[in-house]
């Protein structure tokens, strides 16, 4: 049973950790892994929406741009594990590839308009 009283909580918790600090951190590790196993898995499924270069070439050329309520990047997500949150997060995303991604931020801080307007994606 928890513990009432948070500090009473955080010392057994921490107590758990320094006993089995090995476990601890090849769970965390291995949670890292496989998470990362699935996102690239999920890349090589998708293509950039501008030019179409495929993910299973090089999952690692296509990246998640954020057209609304962005909370933070979905690598920063993918890397501490967080597969449920990355979800949501790819949930508001396009796909691009690093250069197509570069020509948008560029375009937008320079004030041109979207390249993603003419498809249809619109920033809320």
């Amino acid at each position: 049973m928890p513990y009432k009283d948070p500090a009473k909580q955080r010392a057994a918790a921490l107590a758990y950790f320094y006993r089995n600090h090995d476990t601890c951190l090849n769970r965390a590790r291995n949670n890292r892994k496989s998470t990362r196993k699935w996102f690239n898995g999920e890349k090589k499924k998708v293509e950039c929406v501008l030019c179409h270069s495929k993910g299973v070439d090089a999952p690692r050329k296509l990246h998640y741009h954020h057209l609304r309520d962005k909370i933070t990047e979905v690598s920063q997500l993918i890397s501490d594990g967080q597969k449920d949150k990355a979800v949501e997060e790819m949930k508001k995303c396009v796909v691009l590839c690093e250069g197509c991604h570069e020509k948008e931020h560029t375009g937008l801080i320079r004030g041109e308009e979207s390249l993603l307007k003419p498809l249809g994606y619109c920033y809320s």
